[in-house]
C-alpha cells in the first residue's frame, strides 16, 4: 500500500534550507572575523596575551618571544607567574586576581630574562552572559623611555647641585620654564614660587633686555649657542654680573622651541 506524501513536506524542507544558510553565513562570518582579529594581533608591536580564569596563558601573539625571551610554546597552557621575579609576579597576580574581578587596569612591570620594562592594560574578557571567562592584557614596551627619564631625574639632580643660574623659557613667548635653586636664588625667587608666571624679561634689566632680544637670542638661533657677558636683576632691585651662555633648541622640524642658559656669577670678579 503506497503511502501518501504531505503536502508540506516539500514546503518544510524548502523552508529550513534557507535558516541552514544563514546559519552557516553566520559562522563562516564570525570564523572569517576571528581570523581577522588574530592576524591583526600577529601584526601588532605590542605584546598581546590571553589568560583562562585559572591564570594560565591561553594565547600570545609571536612578540612574545622578543618581550620575554622564551617561545610562546614554553608557556601556552602554563601559568604566567615564572615570567617575572618575585616583587613583579606579586604585582601581576594582584592586577590579574582584580580584573577577574571586572576591573580594567594599567601598571608597569619588567620582565626577568630579558630586562625589558613594559606598561600594560588589562581588561576582563566576558561571554555573550557578561560572565568572565578570561583577562586580556597588552603591554608596550616603555624601557627606552624609562632610561630617559632616569637619566633625566639624574641630570635635574646636577643641574639642582650647580651654583651656576640653570633655566630655560619658551622660544616664542619667552615665558619662563624652569630655573634652578642656584638660579631663583640669584635673582631672589623663593623656592615655592611659580617662575611659569615670569618672563625672561622680569629677571634682567633693561639694557640686558634690550641685548638679549637684539644680539643673543638672534645669534643662538642662526649659530646654536651665544656667550658673553650679561646680567640678571634680583628682585631687590640689585644687577648681578654674569657670563653666559644662552642656547636656542630646535624641534624636528628645525624651529626653534625653547631657550636656555647656563650663567655664572662673576660679581667678586668685576670688583677687583
Amino acid at each position: 500500500m503506497k503511502t501518501k506524501k504531505s503536502r508540506h513536506a516539500g514546503k518544510d524542507s524548502g523552508a529550513k534550507k534557507p535558516l541552514l544558510n544563514k546559519r552557516k553565513s553566520r559562522v563562516v562570518q564570525k570564523k572569517s572575523e576571528l581570523v581577522n582579529y588574530v592576524k591583526l594581533l600577529s601584526e601588532m608591536a605590542d605584546l598581546c596575551c590571553v589568560c583562562d580564569t585559572k591564570g594560565n596563558i591561553v594565547y600570545v601573539n609571536p612578540v612574545f618571544e622578543k618581550f620575554t625571551g622564551h617561545k610562546p610554546k614554553e608557556f601556552l597552557g602554563k601559568s604566567f607567574k615564572s615570567l617575572f621575579y618575585r616583587e613583579n609576579s606579586k604585582k601581576a597576580l594582584e592586577v590579574y586576581t582584580k580584573t577577574l574581578r571586572g576591573e580594567s587596569l594599567r601598571d608597569e612591570l619588567c620582565f626577568k630574562d630579558t630586562g625589558i620594562v613594559f606598561e600594560f592594560k588589562s581588561n576582563p574578557i566576558r561571554d555573550k552572559s557578561g560572565n568572565i571567562i578570561g583577562v586580556m592584557g597588552t603591554a608596550m614596551d616603555i624601557t627606552e623611555r624609562k632610561k630617559t627619564e632616569q637619566f633625566m631625574s639624574q641630570l635635574t639632580s646636577i643641574i639642582e647641585m650647580t651654583d651656576d643660574f640653570v633655566g630655560y623659557a619658551d622660544a616664542k613667548t619667552l615665558q619662563i620654564l624652569y630655573i634652578n635653586k642656584a638660579g631663583r636664588k640669584m635673582v631672589g625667587i623663593g623656592a615655592r614660587d611659580n617662575v611659569t608666571r615670569l618672563n625672561v624679561a622680569d629677571v634682567h634689566p633693561e639694557w640686558a633686555n634690550k641685548m638679549l632680544s637684539k644680539k643673543v637670542f638672534p645669534d643662538a638661533m642662526r649659530k646654536g649657542v651665544w656667550r658673553g657677558e650679561c646680567a640678571f636683576l634680583h628682585r631687590d632691585g640689585r644687577e648681578i654680573p654674569v657670563l653666559m651662555v644662552a642656547m636656542a633648541h630646535k624641534n624636528e622640524r628645525g624651529e626653534v622651541k625653547t631657550f636656555s642658559t647656563i650663567s655664572r656669577n662673576i660679581s667678586k670678579r668685576k670688583q677687583m
